[in-house]
C-alpha cells in the first residue's frame, strides 16, 4: 500500500461519496489539514467504490442500482452550492473527479456547453493492488453518479468511454 500512497498526488479536497470536504473542516476532533493523509483518504475512496462493484459483479447483481443510489445520497451535500453559475460548478465537479484519482486531462468551455476528458477510471494500480478483475466497461456505471448531482443543478450531462478515455459532456441549464 505504501507505494500506492506514494503514487496518488496530495489533495486539498477530500471526496465523500462524490461530494466534497475541504481539509479546514478536519479540524475537529484533534485532526488537522497539516495531518491529514489525504493519498490515504483518496485510497481508501477508491478501494471501497471498486471493491464494492466487484462484490456486486462476481455475485451477479446490478451495481448501476448501488452506483445510482450513492449517487443520490452524495448529491444532498451540493445542495448549499445550488446558488453557483453553472462555470462555477464545473470546478467543483472536476475536483470531486479527481478526488477518486481520475485525471481530467483536457477540459473545454463555452458559456453554456463544457467538456471534459477523463483518464486513468479505473487506476490499473488499484485493481492489481486488490486483485480486482474490472473491465474499465464494468466500471463505467461509476460516471453515472454524477446523475444526481447535475440534476440539482438542471444540467444535461453525458458520458461516453473511447478506449481510455471517457468524454464528459455537460450543458448549462436554459434560462
Amino acid at each position: 500500500m505504501k507505494d500506492l500512497q506514494q503514487r496518488m498526488p496530495r489533495r486539498h479536497l477530500i471526496a465523500g461519496g462524490i461530494g466534497v470536504l475541504t481539509l479546514g473542516t478536519l479540524a475537529f476532533e484533534g485532526i488537522s489539514p497539516a495531518h491529514a493523509d489525504t493519498s490515504q483518504s483518496q485510497a481508501n475512496l477508491v478501494s471501497v467504490t471498486l471493491i464494492n462493484i466487484d462484490y456486486l459483479r462476481n455475485r451477479n447483481l446490478t451495481y448501476t442500482d448501488w452506483v445510482a443510489f450513492v449517487g443520490s445520497r452524495a448529491s444532498h451535500y451540493w445542495d448549499k452550492q445550488l446558488d453557483r453559475a453553472f462555470a462555477d460548478v464545473l470546478p467543483l465537479i472536476y475536483s470531486a473527479i479527481q478526488s477518486y484519482g481520475i485525471q481530467v486531462t483536457e477540459v473545454s468551455r463555452t458559456p453554456t456547453s463544457a467538456q471534459a476528458i477523463c483518464t486513468n477510471w479505473p487506476d490499473p494500480t488499484y485493481l492489481s493492488y486488490f486483485q480486482l478483475n474490472i473491465t474499465p466497461q464494468e466500471a463505467d456505471p461509476f460516471w453515472d453518479m454524477l446523475r444526481p448531482i447535475t440534476k440539482r443543478y438542471q444540467i444535461q450531462y453525458t458520458w461516453r468511454r473511447s478506449g481510455d478515455q471517457v468524454t464528459l459532456n455537460f450543458i448549462a441549464p436554459s434560462t
